[in-house]
């Protein structure tokens, strides 16, 4: 928790709750109330007694898996796990075709999505029309390039759902896909952990 006492003459609104007048104030110690903490000191409206301590944390930060389709533990007909979250988090994600995609038995496809919903972020894809240096950005990957709002998938999400894909039809022989991963926490607990044993999304 991090606490503040307000100007005179000043009114503030953390957690949902319109603070003003004498004494101290205790909030909660998220990237939410961090930012708006950095406006109001420097607008003279707050003065810290208490600082934030999880601020270094609440901080973007980086993780990715490459998943090489020509190995059993990522290739198998099956969900498999990228991301472990805790918490709750902002995460931007966007994929890279790293090596193209060879589907030696036909018929294999990959989806993208979360626990539950193995296709909420990209539906089912053949595995062949993936090519190198092209971004999957849907069901029908071609672009080398996108803006931002279309080639990342912005989402906030809370723990206990996990990130990941899932392979049917066929197992894939080969291909590999880097998965980014730009996270943010958006809770005391907030963590993105990355998963690179294959294991199931569950």
């Amino acid at each position: 928790m991090a606490s503040f006492t307000v100007a005179s003459g000043a009114c503030v609104q953390y957690d949902g709750k319109m603070l003003y007048g004498t004494g101290t104030y205790t909030v909660t110690d998220n990237k939410n109330n961090y930012d708006k903490s950095l406006i109001d000191i420097t607008a003279g409206n707050i003065t810290m007694v208490t600082s934030f301590t999880n601020n270094i944390n609440m901080t973007e930060q980086y993780t990715s898996v490459d998943v090489d389709l020509s190995l059993d533990k990522y290739n198998s007909i099956a969900s498999h796990k990228l991301f472990s979250i805790s918490g709750v988090n902002r995460i931007k994600l966007y994929t890279e075709c790293i090596a193209s995609g060879v589907n030696a038995g036909g018929g294999a496809a990959i989806c993208f999505g979360v626990t539950g919903s193995t296709s909420a972020f990209i539906a089912s894809t053949p595995v062949s029309q993936f090519a190198s240096s092209e971004l999957w950005i849907d069901a029908t990957p071609a672009e080398t390039h996108a803006t931002y709002g279309s080639a990342l998938i912005d989402q906030v999400i809370a723990g206990g759902i996990d990130i990941g894909y899932e392979i049917s039809g066929s197992a894939p022989s080969g291909g590999t896909l880097r998965f980014h991963c730009l996270w943010t926490p958006y809770s005391p607990s907030g963590q993105v952990t990355a998963c690179t044993t294959g294991s199931a999304l569950s």
